[in-house]
C-alpha cells in the first residue's frame, strides 16, 4: 500500500512537472540520476532508462558544467533553483532548468528541463570579463536596469548583491598561473550559480563583483559557495569576502529615479578604494541616499542645460617653438576649484551627455564672439559614452552645423577611452567628426593595456601621453624609453602626441628630444578665462613672457 501511495505521489509530481517542462530528473546527493522521465531521446539522444545512475553534470555542456554544479550543491531543502540556460552536452541551442530541493527523508534534487530554443551566445564578447566569463560593468548595468524593471511590472522581489573580494589581486604570487585562472573561472561560475537566469553577474573592478538574485535566493549561499571554492584550491591566503544585498525595490521612487539610484550605487562600489566603501550600511541607507543623490543630479542638470558655469582655456603648445598650437577647453562650476567629483558624479548617473553637450554649444558661443582672424584652436572633450549615443552624437553635429564651414578651431578629445566597448562602431562615429572636418584625439593614451589594441582599431589624429609616465621620465629610464616608442609609433602612423603634466623645463626638452609633438602643463601656463591675442615670437621662438604671464596668473 506504502509502495502504491509512493508511486501516486511520484506521479503526481510528474504531472506536475511536466506541466511546464520537457524533461524531469531526479538526483541523489551525489548527482547521480535515479529517476528520468519525459523526453530524453530528443535533449540528450538517450532513453529514459539508459540515462539512469549516470552523473547528471556529464548531460551538460562543458561550459556549464560547473555553475549548475554549484547551483544544485547550494540547493536548501525546501527552496528551488532560479532557471537558467544551460545547453545540452554537444548543443549550443540553450534549454530553460528549474529544480527544487524536497529534503527529507533522501535530500534528492528535482531537476526540470523545458524547450527554449535559442542560442546561448547571445552577449558579444567584448561585454564580458575574460578572466571570470563575467558580464562587464556597462554590461551589468545594462541588464541590471533591464530586470528592475521586468521586477516592477511583475512584482516579484530581487535583489543586489554587492560583492568585495580582499586578496584577489595577489592571488597569482600565491598560485600558479593556471591555478589562478581556473579559480577565477570558478569563481565566476560560482556568481552566475546564483544569478537570475545563471548569467546576471557581473564584474565591477578587479576585486568588485554584483550578483541580481531572485526572490528564490537564500542569504549566505554566495559566502558559503565562496568558502568551499577557497577551500577546494588548496586555500587563498588572504582570500576574503564581504558582501551586502540591497533590494531593487523603487517602491516612492520614479522609473526615471530607481535607474539613475541603481546607476550610482554600483559604479560607486566599483569606484571605490579597499575598506573605503560601507557596503554593511547600504541596505537601510539604500532610498535616503538615492534621493539625496537625485537632488544634487538635478542640480547639475539645471546648471549644464542653463549653461550656468563657465569654461577656462589650457595652453597647448609646440615644444620645439614653444608657441601655442591649441587650447583644452575647461570646466569651472564654482570658481577656480577643480569640477572633478561633480563630472564623475555626472557620469555615474549618466548626465555626462548633457554636460558635454552644453560645453560644446559654451566653446563654439566663444569662437562666435572671437575675430575670425585671430581666433583660437580649441580641443573640446567628449566622454566616451555620450560618442556611444546616437542621440547625443546626432545634437553635437546640429550644433556644429549652424557653427558654420570653418573646421579650423576646433578639435575634439575622446576621454574615458576604457569604457568603449565596441571599437569597430566608435571608429566608425569619428569617422562621421573627421569627415566633416574636425580632427579627433584619444585621452590618456597608455594608461591601460588596451591602449595599443584603440590605436590599431580607431583612425585618430592626435593622442595625449598619460601623465603617470612624465612625471617620472626624469629619473626612470624606463618611463623614457616607454614614451620614446610610443613617439616612434604614433610618428609612423602619423599620429601627433601631446604629454599631460609637464612642470619643468627639464622634462620639455627631454619630451621634445624624444620626438613629443606637444607639451601642456603649469610650465606653459594654468587654465585662463580667455584665451590672449597671439604673440609676437621672439628670436628665439618662446613663447612671449607677456603672454606667459597672463596665462599663469
Amino acid at each position: 500500500m506504502d509502495d502504491l501511495r509512493i508511486r501516486r505521489d511520484r506521479d503526481r509530481f510528474v504531472a506536475f512537472s511536466f506541466a511546464a517542462a520537457d524533461v524531469l530528473f531526479e538526483l541523489d546527493e551525489a548527482g547521480a540520476i535515479v529517476f528520468a522521465s519525459g523526453a530524453t531521446k530528443g535533449l540528450f539522444g538517450t532513453d529514459t532508462e539508459a540515462i539512469t545512475r549516470i552523473a547528471f553534470l556529464d548531460l551538460l555542456h562543458p561550459a556549464d558544467r560547473r555553475t549548475v554544479d554549484f547551483a544544485i550543491r547550494s540547493l536548501q531543502p525546501g527552496h528551488r533553483l532560479e532557471p537558467m540556460r544551460v545547453r545540452p552536452n554537444g548543443s549550443e541551442v540553450a534549454v530553460l532548468l528549474g529544480g527544487c530541493r524536497l529534503g527529507e527523508p533522501d535530500n534528492h534534487c528535482f531537476v526540470t528541463f523545458s524547450a527554449n530554443n535559442s542560442s546561448i551566445d547571445d552577449v558579444d564578447p567584448s561585454q564580458v570579463d575574460a578572466e571570470t566569463g563575467l558580464l562587464n560593468r556597462d554590461s551589468f548595468l545594462r541588464r541590471a536596469q533591464e530586470q528592475r524593471r521586468v521586477a516592477a511590472k511583475s512584482k516579484r522581489s530581487s535583489a543586489i548583491n554587492l560583492l568585495d573580494i580582499t586578496g584577489l589581486d595577489s592571488l597569482g604570487a600565491e598560485k600558479s598561473e593556471e591555478e589562478t585562472a581556473k579559480f577565477l573561472s570558478d569563481l565566476g561560475s560560482l556568481m552566475r550559480a546564483n544569478a537570475i537566469g545563471g548569467a546576471l553577474a557581473g564584474r565591477l573592478g578587479d576585486s568588485k563583483f554584483a550578483v541580481l538574485s531572485g526572490e528564490n535566493a537564500v542569504a549566505g549561499d554566495i559566502e558559503r559557495g565562496f568558502n568551499e571554492l577557497v577551500a577546494e584550491s588548496g586555500g587563498g591566503g588572504a582570500l576574503s569576502l564581504s558582501s551586502a544585498q540591497v533590494s531593487l525595490d523603487g517602491k516612492g521612487l520614479s522609473d526615471d529615479q530607481s535607474a539613475r539610484a541603481l546607476i550610482f550605487t554600483i559604479n560607486s562600489f566599483a569606484r571605490s578604494a579597499p575598506g573605503e566603501f560601507s557596503i554593511s550600511d547600504l541596505d537601510g541607507a539604500w532610498k535616503n541616499e538615492a534621493l539625496a543623490n537625485l537632488r544634487r543630479g538635478a542640480e547639475l542638470k539645471k546648471m549644464f542645460d542653463s549653461g550656468a558655469f563657465n569654461i577656462v582655456f589650457q595652453p597647448i603648445v609646440d615644444l620645439k617653438s614653444r608657441v601655442p598650437h591649441h587650447f583644452e577647453v575647461l570646466t569651472r562650476f564654482e570658481g577656480d576649484s577643480s569640477p572633478y567629483q561633480d563630472i564623475v558624479f555626472a557620469e555615474d548617473i549618466g548626465l555626462i551627455l548633457e554636460l558635454d553637450l552644453a560645453v560644446c554649444r559654451k566653446a563654439i558661443d566663444y569662437l562666435k564672439g572671437c575675430d575670425t582672424a585671430v581666433a583660437p584652436n580649441l580641443a573640446i572633450n567628449l566622454s566616451a559614452r555620450s560618442l556611444s549615443s546616437d542621440g547625443f552624437v546626432d545634437k553635437l553635429l546640429g550644433e556644429l552645423e549652424q557653427f558654420g564651414e570653418d573646421h579650423k578651431s576646433i578639435s575634439f578629445e575622446v576621454t574615458e577611452s576604457t569604457e568603449i566597448d565596441n571599437l569597430d562602431r566608435m571608429n566608425q562615429i569619428l569617422g562621421r567628426l573627421r569627415g566633416l572636418g574636425y580632427q579627433v584625439g584619444l585621452d590618456d593614451f597608455g594608461a591601460g593595456a588596451a591602449s595599443l589594441s584603440y590605436i590599431q582599431a580607431l583612425e585618430i589624429d592626435i593622442v595625449k601621453l598619460d601623465g603617470k609616465y612624465i612625471r617620472k621620465m626624469i629619473d626612470s629610464p624606463r618611463d623614457r624609453a616607454i614614451l620614446r616608442s610610443m613617439a616612434v609609433l604614433c610618428e609612423e602612423l602619423g599620429v601627433k602626441t601631446v604629454a599631460e603634466m609637464v612642470e619643468t623645463e627639464e622634462q620639455a626638452v627631454s619630451l621634445a628630444d624624444i620626438g613629443i609633438t606637444y607639451g601642456q602643463g603649469w610650465l606653459f601656463g594654468k587654465p585662463i578665462p580667455t584665451v590672449p591675442a597671439p604673440p609676437v615670437s621672439s628670436a628665439s621662438a618662446r613663447v612671449d613672457r607677456a603672454w606667459r604671464r597672463r596665462s599663469i596668473a
